[in-house]
C-alpha cells in the first residue's frame, strides 16, 4: 500500500488519470490517495508520498522537482484595458479567490 497526498485540483486534473493507468498496468499495486488542500505531515499522517505545489520542501523532507505549473491571468482585452496597471495584480488576486471558492463549493467558475 502506497499512501499519497496531493492538492485537490492538481490531483483530480493530473494525478488521478495517471494513477488509474498505473494501477491498471499493475493490478497488485494498492494506492491510498488523499486529495486535500490541507498540508499533511508525512510522518504524523502515515503518508508515504506528498505532491506539493511549492518552491521549497519543508525542512527535513527529501524532494525532487517534477516540473513547473504555469499560472496565467486571462481576461478579455476590454477588461485588461479598463484596469490601470496598479490594479491588475489586485484584480488577479480577487479572481483567484473567487475561483477557489467556486471549486470548493463544487460550482463552475464564472
Amino acid at each position: 500500500m502506497v499512501r499519497i497526498t496531493a492538492p485537490t485540483a492538481f490531483g483530480r486534473a493530473c494525478l488521478v488519470p495517471v494513477l488509474a493507468e498505473l494501477m491498471e498496468a499493475h493490478p497488485a499495486l494498492q494506492i491510498d490517495l488523499d486529495l486535500s488542500d490541507r498540508y499533511l505531515g508525512l510522518q504524523s499522517s502515515g503518508v508515504d508520498l506528498a505532491i506539493r505545489l511549492s518552491d521549497d520542501a519543508p525542512s527535513g523532507w527529501m524532494s525532487v522537482d517534477l516540473g513547473a505549473v504555469p499560472v496565467r491571468l486571462c481576461a478579455s482585452p476590454a477588461y485588461m484595458f479598463a484596469l490601470r496597471p496598479s490594479h491588475l495584480l489586485r484584480a488577479a488576486r480577487v479572481r483567484v479567490i473567487v475561483e477557489a471558492l467556486q471549486k470548493r463549493l463544487g460550482r463552475p467558475s464564472p
